[in-house]
């Protein structure tokens, strides 16, 4: 699923290692499911192999048989993040939530209630971490914007003027 969200989003695909089932399904125009090859995976590497063999490149059981990598999205700064965003604004700011765990399932209900932006600071964990990406069950990769500012008080200037 998160690696289905990730090909549905606009985000570069870098790779892709998965099995003949996946590729079957996903590239090679199976009817499950039935749709064009998505078009942010025209300059990926892709690697097709048995389960088996994905697994020990792996390291650790796979139990859908299929990974990527994707190039993360440039840090925006708030006030980009502002600018690109239409009031009213609806932000969520996290400090101190070093879990990427926590951070994912954060993203996750913010792709739920519609949340315009993430604001995380540099004492966060960002969205973006594998482990964070895996809780959200990729949903952060359809958040509008994401955004990484200084410290806690220079979010606060910003935020003053744009309200």
């Amino acid at each position: 699923k998160v690696v289905r969200r990730l090909l549905d989003s606009n985000l570069p695909v870098i790779s892709l290692l998965l099995t003949e089932e996946w590729y079957e399904k996903l590239l090679a125009g199976s009817p499950l499911p039935s749709r064009p090859m998505p078009p942010n995976i025209a300059d990926a590497s892709i690697f097709v192999a048995g389960k088996k063999l994905l697994e020990s490149i792996v390291g650790f059981n796979l139990h859908q048989g299929i990974m990527a990598v994707a190039k993360m999205p440039a840090d925006r700064s708030l006030e980009e993040t502002l600018h690109n965003t239409s009031r009213p604004y609806l932000l969520v700011a996290l400090d101190g939530l070093v879990s990427a765990e926590n951070v994912g399932v954060v993203a996750r209900n913010c792709a739920a209630f519609g949340v315009d932006a993430v604001i995380s600071g540099e004492t966060s964990s960002s969205p973006y971490l594998r482990r964070a990406v895996r809780n959200s069950m990729g949903a952060v990769f359809h958040l509008c914007g994401n955004c990484r500012c200084a410290a806690r008080p220079a979010w606060l200037q910003p935020l003053r003027r744009a309200v």
